[in-house]
């Protein structure tokens, strides 16, 4: 058996949101803006903090509210952090994953590689020159101005599984990263990836960045109907499948610069 995987530098990315280095370390919750509609806030509080942008606003919140991080258990470090609105959402996560990726071949940040194509007004423009990291969604990597769709048997890590909606309402698109692939004999066997995401089976303070797996069953078939497990979970129980089950289009894709 044979895995590829992302470099080293995307995989430290992943595993510092899996475990953030403040108190005893905590997964970094999901959060998404789109729920509560704050505007113009800073990245950490909008779901597209980097590593050291949450950490740095966890700490400052600590100390003003005299309550050491430190002296926290995992579940209340947990707590506190989804209390105070501190999170990353799936494109944010995604976006600082393949960020590092990029870089590390030398092919650019996604700040000067990746093209917002719903931008259409001056003033819409000028907000995304500023706000790069904050207006990257999913539909955004999704665009073929951005991504091409990729087949099943050429997936590779550093590739994403995006997951769109049409008319739906209330339900976000989400994407998960492929951050390795195992392959026998030149075949993909096994896909493995990385997301941050709320389940509804999560409550309050059970979601956040987390792994699953994709065992691929049949090839000849779309990536729906291969096996997916993630938090213990598989089938129907698994939610990150039932999302791509529900979805409009559910693609593999792969920038256009990798």
């Amino acid at each position: 058996m044979e895995t590829n995987t992302l470099t080293e530098k995307a995989l430290a990315v992943i595993n510092a949101y899996m475990h953030l280095p403040i108190g005893n370390g905590v997964a970094c919750p999901y959060h998404n803006n789109r729920r509560r509609k704050v505007r113009a806030g800073l990245r950490a509080l909008v779901g597209k903090g980097s590593v050291n942008d949450i950490v740095d606003e966890a700490t400052i919140m600590s100390i003003r509210e005299k309550k050491p991080l430190a002296a926290l258990t995992t579940p209340e470090l947990t707590k506190f952090l989804v209390d105070h609105s501190l999170g990353i959402d799936c494109s944010g996560f995604a976006y600082y994953v393949l960020d590092e990726e990029s870089k590390a071949f030398n092919r650019g940040t996604l700040r000067r590689r990746l093209r917002y194509p719903f931008a259409t007004s001056p003033l819409r423009k000028l907000i995304i020159l500023l706000r790069k990291v904050e207006n990257a969604g999913v539909s955004t990597f999704a665009h073929p101005n951005n991504s091409r769709e990729i087949a099943l048997a050429e997936i590779k890590p550093g590739d994403f599984i995006a997951m769109t909606y049409a008319g739906v309402g209330t339900v976000l698109d989400h994407m998960v990263i492929i951050h390795a692939v195992d392959k026998e004999n030149e075949r993909v066997k096994t896909i493995h990836y990385s997301n941050a995401i709320a389940w509804s089976s999560d409550g309050l303070y059970g979601h956040g960045v987390r792994q699953g797996t994709i065992k691929i069953l049949n090839a000849e078939k779309s990536i729906i109907h291969q096996y997916w497990t993630e938090n213990g979970k598989s089938g129907n129980e698994n939610y990150t499948l039932v999302r791509a089950l529900q979805s409009s289009s559910c693609t593999i894709r792969r920038l256009n610069w990798f």
